[in-house]
């Protein structure tokens, strides 16, 4: 027996124009993001939702600081692996808050193009799907991008630090008043921290797990949180 029912979907990207098949279907527009294309109908045994996802590369900026970009395919973040240097054996479970608080880690690189180029720089890797990598922008290397969800018991960012040519050449010569400057960890953007200071990339865990983030704290020190796994 048909049932009426409203369904509410969660739009959590703009969708492009889409490509309709030559089957019978009912097509409901999806909406801006942030908001939820509603559905209202008489539903029956065999009625089937099917949700099409725009899967391009895209980028977007931190608000309220526009160089400062994140990395998505269609919906999927993409994290920057940055290595296990000096966590190689890096072990599940923290024997206390402090456990890893002086593994020295390295600053996330800094993307050097135009934002209107960026994306021609980003290349997907072949063979290994939702694999990207930039090519020739990463000072001081480039780095190979890949689904948050898969990137475990490693060091990654998911926010990086669009630079021009220029300023680049500034901040290398700058250098923030003898601190250094480092693209740090996501949600949070390029900083000047003291000499005396080193910044500390994430490490993250598996499920459940607890994991240790560093943000850049008002004097220019560290300042350390912590977070649970997802």
């Amino acid at each position: 027996m048909p049932t009426a029912v409203l369904l509410t979907l969660r739009v959590a990207i703009r969708h492009g124009p889409r490509d309709d098949d030559s089957r019978q279907r009912q097509s409901q527009p999806a909406g801006d993001p942030g908001s939820y294309a509603a559905i209202q109908r008489a539903w029956q045994d065999g009625d089937v939702v099917e949700i099409r996802l725009p899967m391009q590369l895209r980028f977007e900026p931190l608000p309220g600081e526009a160089k400062t970009v994140a990395f998505l395919y269609g919906p999927v973040v993409l994290a920057g692996m940055l290595g296990k240097e000096g966590i190689e054996r890096l072990e599940p479970y923290a024997k206390n808050q402090l456990q890893y608080a002086n593994v020295p880690s390295p600053a996330a690189p800094g993307l050097v193009c135009e934002l209107d180029d960026l994306l021609r720089h980003v290349e997907p890797v072949a063979g290994q799907p939702l694999t990207f990598t930039t090519r020739g922008i990463g000072r001081p290397h480039d780095v190979t991008l890949i689904p948050y969800y898969l990137l475990h018991y490693q060091r990654y960012s998911v926010y990086w630090k669009v630079y021009s040519e220029d300023e680049w050449k500034m901040r290398k010569g700058d250098r923030c008043g003898g601190g250094t400057a480092a693209a740090m960890e996501p949600g949070s953007s390029t900083t000047c921290f003291r000499p005396t200071r080193s910044p500390r990339s994430t490490i993250i865990f598996s499920s459940g797990r607890a994991g240790r983030a560093s943000l850049p704290a008002a004097t220019g020190g560290d300042a350390l949180g912590w977070f649970i796994g997802s």
